[in-house]
């Protein structure tokens, strides 16, 4: 007798499409392995797989574009191709960092989730020790976080305790109503009639203790239940927000993060938002949203929920009353309290506005409208528009950066600096005159090195502008005459695209764009320091100067091989790198690696990228740590 075995749903189109075509192609190989169907001709497997994959499934095939023979293997990959888009790394890595664990959500659920995120990331031999850090930094348990950063324990030991504490929390919470639930039929028996008032007296109201206040019985604790009364039924818990078993809610035991009361999540917290005012201090940035004409504006320190000396102030004239306004140059918009407003006689000019504030941290407050009025200052009268914030948010009247610069109460300082400190420079640099001019070089030879089985690509050359084309040759030219480029005049494997960068001084800069290069060569994986570890360094410095190596990367020289990687397209014929090119993903931690080797061992000297920050305790240090690093060069 001949086994029968489920066929395969037809490919569905709606929904999540990727998802779909995932499970599709996994039953479509598990079917042709039990039926054998692997080991029969192509031209039935194809058969089969196109009758399998239903309707809607065939007639996406048949608009698609097919090249070569037909196979199980070709069509599942155009399929493929359509159901699953190329994703952005980016935004894979976006996603993955910041899935936090939610209040009251299982681990297990959480878990199985960053381990789909993290599939898109291309982590690598890494991707168990980032997937470690996101669950320790993550977990919604602050005790069990705690924890967890006592010891470096691998990813496994994580999950496994992470578990082991979600189990115990279930069963203490399952005990705990075991034992309420005896107590309850142990002290059922014969009454008195006094006991029994008594008794109708507890059944009227639930003694106070495991959720707080008393409250109603047939309420149950806050929990909704189901009009049978059955307590293993699931239900609607408003103190947690899901839903689960009776009396095994998640949010026991926990503090709320809006109100501080226990036994609720604050996002069912009944209690309104309230600030703390040491919370207000960082708060200081309010993004302003029009979601009509999609501006963006940014206000600083709207709210005065406390006392602040030394505010920068100014009285304004608005209709013909004296307005003190606060004067911040982090605003971008002007605002005017609702009482201020009031009292300037302005509250019928009012109109609707469609802004709304956020305050730095998610807190957004909806302003009552917006007036346009004239604001006068000494004998200059400027039109202007002014946000009303309501009288709730015990606001101050702002002035922003706009009407500060219109009013000339503040000016852009870009250097201070004296004429001897103007002429020393000059004569340090005039002394030094080769370490200043022209290109230097590192005296290592840099190897890119390339993974086991990369695929060469050569890129046809991409047009560019008439504009920049004359401009581009000179460029070109002056690149070879530096010895940092040279024509290439034989055919090479790599060939990658150009893509030319405008800078403010209208000069251009050349820059590979070798996407498939990247992907093959190999990383150095040099740390780059971070601000954290460069601020300790300046702790009682007085005297600071920061060197630029200019086009930092063309110090670095690439042996022949490496090279011919960096060969590129131009209108004008090919070129190869003969120095490290921008746009490679190895060039920025070979560059600092160089730095660190040759600049790294001198005090004083904080090597970021291209810069060389000298920091010194005195002016005598300060030209001795430089006549070092100048020597060096």
């Amino acid at each position: 007798m001949a086994l029968e075995f489920n066929k395969p749903s037809g490919l569905c189109l709606e929904g999540n499409l990727s998802e779909n075509f995932k499970i599709f192609n996994q039953e479509i190989k598990i079917y042709f392995k039990a039926t054998e169907t692997d080991k029969k001709d192509k031209d039935v497997q194809v058969a089969r797989l196109l009758n399998l994959m239903g309707y809607d499934g065939l007639k996406l095939y048949n608009t698609t574009k097919k090249s070569g023979e037909e196979s199980v293997e070709s069509i599942l990959k155009t399929l493929e191709e359509y159901c699953i888009p190329k994703t952005n790394e980016i935004i894979e890595h976006f996603n993955f960092f910041n899935r936090k664990q939610q209040e009251g959500e299982q681990f297990d659920i959480w878990y199985t989730d960053l381990k789909k995120l993290i599939k898109g990331c291309n982590f690598g031999e890494t991707e168990n020790k980032i997937l470690r850090t996101q669950i320790v930094l993550g977990i919604s348990d602050k005790e069990t976080q705690t924890r967890l950063l006592r010891d470096d324990i691998e990813l496994s030991k994580v999950v496994s305790y992470c578990q082991s504490v979600e189990r115990a929390e279930s069963n203490r919470r399952t005990l705990t109503s075991s034992n309420e639930a005896n107590k309850v039929v142990h002290e059922i028996g014969h009454k008195t009639r006094w006991e029994n008032k008594d008794q109708n007296q507890n059944n009227t109201w639930v003694k106070n203790g495991k959720f707080g206040k008393q409250r109603r019985a047939n309420h149950s604790n806050g929990h909704q239940m189901s009009k049978t009364g059955n307590e293993f039924n699931i239900i609607d818990c408003n103190r947690c927000g899901s839903k689960h078993l009776y009396k095994n809610c998640p949010a026991y035991g926990k503090c709320c993060k809006n109100c501080n009361g226990y036994h609720h999540f604050a996002k069912v917290c009944k209690k309104k938002r309230e600030f703390n005012k040491n919370e207000m201090k960082k708060a200081q940035e309010i993004v302003v949203e029009n979601r009509e004409e999609e501006n963006m504006f940014v206000v600083e320190s709207v709210h005065k929920l406390w006392s602040i000396k030394n505010e920068w102030c100014k009285t304004f004239k608005i209709n013909g009353k004296n307005i003190n306004f606060k004067l911040d140059s982090g605003a971008e918009i002007n605002t005017l309290s609702e009482v201020d407003c009031i009292n300037l006689g302005l509250k019928e000019l009012i109109r609707t506005t469609r802004v709304t504030l956020e305050v730095y941290g998610g807190f957004k407050m909806k302003p009552i409208g917006e007036i346009k009025t004239i604001l006068t200052l000494g004998d200059k009268n400027v039109e202007t528009e002014f946000i009303i914030i309501g009288k709730a948010y015990n606001s101050k009247s702002i002035i922003g950066l706009p009407m500060l610069t219109e009013f000339k109460l503040l000016s852009s300082v870009d250097l201070i600096t004296t004429k001897n400190e103007e002429s020393g420079k000059d004569d340090f640099i005039k002394k030094n005159n080769d370490v200043f001019e022209g290109v230097g070089c590192f005296p290592d030879v840099c190897k890119l090195k390339l993974k086991k089985g990369v695929v060469p690509k050569a890129s046809v050359a991409r047009r560019v502008p008439i504009k920049i084309r004359d401009r581009l040759k000179l460029k070109l030219e002056d690149l070879v005459r530096k010895e940092i480029i040279t024509p290439m005049d034989e055919p090479s494997e790599w060939v990658n695209n150009l893509v030319v960068v405008q800078k403010q001084d209208l000069s251009l800069r050349i820059c590979l764009d070798p996407k498939e290069l990247n992907n093959g060569l190999v990383r150095e994986q040099f740390t780059v320091p971070t601000l954290e570890e460069i601020t300790p360094k300046l702790i009682n410095k007085k005297y600071y100067s920061v060197l630029d190596l200019k086009d930092g990367y063309y110090h670095i020289k690439l042996d022949d091989e490496s090279s011919k990687y960096c060969t590129f397209s131009t209108p004008f014929g090919n070129y190869r790198f003969l120095r490290l090119a921008f746009g490679l993903n190895v060039a920025p931690e070979l560059f600092m690696k160089q730095n660190q080797k040759y600049f790294g061992d001198i005090e004083g000297v904080i090597i970021y990228f291209d810069d060389l920050l000298i920091a010194a305790e005195s002016v005598e240090q300060h030209e001795q740590i430089m006549n070092k690093v100048v020597e060096r060069a």
